[in-house]
């Protein structure tokens, strides 16, 4: 049964979430960043998916489970998507050539087409077997990725800051769901790193939140400054 904890952090996730894409609605950036809109479009209504199949039918129910995995294997791509989205507005910001802008994107899109092609051949059948270790595989990927663009925004003079907010949010919270997930993995017995992923859930879009509200499109920052922040 879900706590108080739970709920708490269920309802933040989930107004942050609506919250993000009410600002951005306000101030004409859904378009602008389409994809990571889309990806926290795509998070609130897990949210509220994942809150309906766990009052019906419960936690340990077959239900839940699959639900649990394929909707995880749907997010990770909105979540690449949203990494791409960051990666044209970088492309943009530095002016560089549509041909190298184009290779970029599309050996990214490669590298997720392949990890799909050798999950399914590999399990042979599309089951929740598939949708956990695309999703492993794809966040791995993805984790990767938005590092490099960190990288990329460092060797900037003086990049734009929301860009480099929202860059360092994905950084953060992939790190962070990273390190939780191993500590939790060699230490199964505290019961204190199950609620990390969950507050990090709630984390994420405030973080972006904090972006879109605070911080004005051409607000620049240094890279010296950058270097020190994640």
């Amino acid at each position: 049964m879900l706590g108080p904890f739970d709920i708490a952090v269920w309802l933040v996730a989930s107004l942050a979430e609506i919250a993000v894409l009410v600002c951005s609605l306000r101030s004409g950036l859904f378009r602008s960043y389409l994809s990571l809109n889309l990806y926290v479009l795509a998070l609130a209504v897990c949210e509220i998916l994942s809150l309906a199949v766990l009052l019906r039918y419960g936690f340990s129910s077959l239900q839940y489970t699959y639900f649990y995995f394929f909707s995880d294997a749907i997010l990770i791509l909105f979540k690449t998507a949203a990494v791409l989205g960051l990666y044209l507005h970088a492309f943009q910001e530095a002016r560089i050539a549509e041909r190298i802008r184009i290779a970029a994107i599309a050996a990214i899109l490669a590298t997720i087409i392949y990890s799909l092609f050798f999950v399914v051949i590999k399990r042979k059948l599309f089951a929740t077997a598939v949708a956990l270790e695309f999703s492993q595989i794809l966040y791995c990927v993805t984790a990767v990725f938005s590092y490099v663009l960190w990288f990329i925004l460092l060797k900037r003079r003086n990049p734009r800051l929301r860009l480099a907010l929202l860059v360092s949010c994905f950084c953060l919270y992939s790190g962070a769901q990273t390190v939780a997930y191993g500590f939790h993995h060699f230490f199964p017995g505290i019961a204190l790193w199950r609620y990390v992923p969950a507050v990090l859930g709630a984390w994420l879009p405030l973080s972006l939140l904090y972006s879109f509200t605070r911080v004005h499109e051409e607000t620049r920052v240094s890279a010296a400054y950058l270097e020190g922040r994640l």
